[in-house]
């Protein structure tokens, strides 16, 4: 269990930006999603389950680190276009909708049209709000 769930982590090497907050932010969310998607809702809750609490922190804050130097190159490209204000946004608002994922994609098969609301109803709405962005395009 512990070798196959390693082999799920996110593995993306960094890439250009899309030219939108919103696409590059579902290219993020649809990578961070895909290796629970393939092995399914039942075998990701047996991995964890099985998974000692060791490499469970491991892969937990490698995904986070990952996710987050990720989400932290698509702000700053967000704000040189405009798209978001100059107020730091709280780590905690960033994984936000990143957690609304991982809990989904334990639960169930994400539904058709699931992470286009997450990125259109929360994270950018979210990152707008907690970044001051002027208009609210």
């Amino acid at each position: 269990a512990d070798a196959l769930l390693s082999d799920l982590r996110t593995r993306t090497a960094p890439e250009q930006s899309t030219g939108s907050l919103r696409g590059d932010l579902r290219r993020l969310f649809k990578q961070v999603a895909e290796p629970a998607q393939v092995a399914g809702p039942r075998t990701m809750r047996a991995l964890i389950g099985d998974a000692d609490s060791g490499l469970l922190a491991l892969l937990m804050n490698g995904d986070q680190r990952s996710a987050l130097e990720r989400l932290d190159r698509i702000i700053d490209d967000a704000r040189i276009r405009g798209e978001l204000g100059p107020d730091p946004i709280p780590r905690s608002a960033l994984m936000a909708p990143i957690g609304l994922l991982h809990a989904e994609l334990l639960d169930h098969e994400l539904p058709a049209g699931y992470l286009d609301e997450v990125i259109d109803l929360v994270a950018i709405p979210l990152y707008r709000l907690r970044s001051r962005a002027s208009s609210c395009s």
